[in-house]
C-alpha cells in the first residue's frame, strides 16, 4: 500500500496516514473486509523513507531508525546532523506529551543542528542545556543522548543527558554498553550541568544502538519489564545470526514485541548506526 507521508508538514504522521485510510475507503479503493498492512511494517516503511541511508566521507555509513509502531507522539524522537566529515545522531525523550510535548520537541530540534556544527558532543549539550534551562517552564525537560560518528576513522564520541547507555553490538553477538561517566541531569532542568563526553572506536561491522527507555521497561504480561538484560541478549542473538542491519533491527523489535504483547505504555525509538569499510557491501 502507497502511502504519502512527510515529516515536515504540520500535519501529524499519524493523522496524514489515518487521512489517506479514510480517503481511500470513501473512494471505494478499500472494501468491506480488506486487510491492511501490518502495524509495525507500516511504521518500518515510513521511517525508511524518513530516514534514508546516508553516505559520509567515502565510507558506508549506514543509519536506520525505528519509532513506536504502536504509537506516534511526541514524546520520542531522533535526528541526524550530518557534517563534511562526520555525522551526528541524536535520540531524545521529551517530559510528558501533546501541545507542550511537541513545542519542546520543536524547540531541540531547532536548536540542536545550529550548537552541533561547531561543538564536541559535551560541549553541545552544554550549551543546548544553557540555552533551554532559559527558555522552559516548569516540569518541562527533555533527556537527550548525542553520538558523532567519524566514518574514516570509527571514533564514537557520545554525551549524554539522561538516557539509557546505548549498546555497542559485535559482529559475533558481544555486546557491550557504552557509559558517558560524570552528571547526567536531563537538558533544562538546571542552566550548569558539567556533562562529559565518552569516546570510543568501532570495529569494522560493530553496531551502535541508542535507544529510549521505552522498549527495555516495556511490561511483560507476567509482571515487571522486559529489562536491559534481555535486550541486551536480543540485540546479541540477532547479530550472531547474521544479516544486515535492518533485518537486524526488526528481529529485534518483533522479540520485544513478541514478548511484551501488544499494549504498550510508552513510546518506542530505537537507532541503529553500522560502519563499513570501502569495498565491503
Amino acid at each position: 500500500m502507497l502511502l504519502h507521508v512527510t515529516e515536515n508538514s504540520p500535519e501529524p504522521m499519524r493523522s496524514q496516514i489515518a487521512r489517506q485510510l479514510r480517503t481511500r475507503i470513501l473512494d471505494g479503493d478499500l472494501q468491506a473486509r480488506s486487510t491492511l498492512p501490518d502495524p509495525r511494517r507500516l511504521a518500518r516503511e515510513v521511517q525508511r523513507r524518513l530516514l534514508p541511508p546516508a553516505r559520509v566521507d567515502g565510507e558506508r555509513f549506514t543509519v536506520v531508525s525505528r519509532s513506536s509502531p504502536a504509537r506516534v507522539v511526541a514524546g520520542d524522537f531522533h535526528d541526524v546532523l550530518p557534517t563534511a566529515d562526520a555525522a551526528g545522531v541524536i535520540v531524545a525523550d521529551v517530559a510528558g506529551k501533546g501541545l507542550a510535548a511537541s513545542l519542546t520537541m520543536a524547540s531541540v530540534k531547532a536548536m540542536a543542528p545550529f550548537v552541533a556544527a561547531s561543538r564536541g558532543v559535551a560541549e553541545t549539550l552544554r550549551e543546548l542545556n544553557r540555552r533551554l534551562a532559559g527558555e522552559f517552564g516548569r516540569a518541562q525537560f527533555v533527556a537527550l543522548a548525542f553520538a558523532r560518528i567519524t566514518p574514516s576513522t570509527g571514533i564514537v564520541e557520545l554525551a549524554n543527558a539522561g538516557m539509557p547507555d546505548p549498546f555497542i553490538v559485535g559482529r559475533g553477538g558481544a555486546v557491550r554498553a557504552l557509559e558517558a561517566r560524570g552528571p547526567r541531569l536531563p537538558l533544562g532542568i538546571r542552566p550548569d550541568v558539567p556533562y562529559v563526553s565518552v569516546t570510543t572506536r568501532l570495529a569494522d561491522g560493530e553496531r551502535l544502538f541508542l535507544f529510549s527507555d521505552g522498549i527495555p521497561e516495556a511490561p511483560l504480561a507476567s509482571g515487571g519489564s522486559f529489562g536491559y538484560d534481555a535486550l541486551a541478549a536480543a540485540l546479541g542473538r540477532g547479530a550472531a545470526d547474521g544479516g544486515g542491519i535492518e533485518a537486524w533491527l526488526d528481529g529485534v523489535v518483533d522479540r520485544v514485541h513478541d514478548a511484551v504483547g501488544p499494549v504498550l505504555d510508552d513510546d518506542w525509538t530505537a537507532v541503529a548506526v553500522e560502519l563499513r569499510r570501502r569495498g565491503e557491501r
